[in-house]
């Protein structure tokens, strides 16, 4: 490709391309600094960002953002103002995500009041009305 420089004179365009990897190093790292929780602690964003590249975190930075947003509901990340949280660069240097597996999802429980709430003054089935009898004459029967 032919372009202009500064005085007019026609040259060719560079085409080399970064490093396969080099563009995207960064993924990730603006989402992770912007979930981090503000303090005195987060603090040298640059030296962050350069671990990030070289960690290669944009691989697993979903990863990593899901495990802050775990930690920031954390007992220690919580008390004292977050005085336990650990600084960004800290963080990065100790891999701490690496071994984190996200929690399974708690099934929900079922809201009995409203099933009863929903069942009340509805018949009762016949085959439930069948076993009371049989358990309340058997009761009967021990009784004699």
């Amino acid at each position: 490709m032919l372009i202009s420089d500064l005085f007019g004179d026609t040259i060719t365009a560079p085409t080399t391309k970064p490093a396969k990897g080099v563009e995207n190093a960064a993924a990730g790292f603006a989402e992770f600094w912007a979930a981090w929780p503000s303090g005195p602690r987060k603090v040298a964003k640059q030296q962050a960002l350069n671990k990030w590249a070289t960690l290669g975190c944009a691989d697993s930075a979903a990863h990593i953002l899901a495990h802050v947003e775990w930690m920031k509901k954390q007992p220690d990340w919580i008390k004292d103002g977050g005085s336990f949280v650990p600084m960004v660069l800290t963080y990065l240097n100790q891999q701490r995500w690496v071994d984190w597996e996200a929690p399974k999802p708690v099934p929900r429980q079922p809201d009995v009041l409203a099933q009863m709430k929903a069942h009340k003054g509805a018949p009762m089935p016949a085959d439930v009305r069948a076993r009371l009898d049989a358990i309340r004459s058997q009761a009967r029967g021990a009784q004699a």
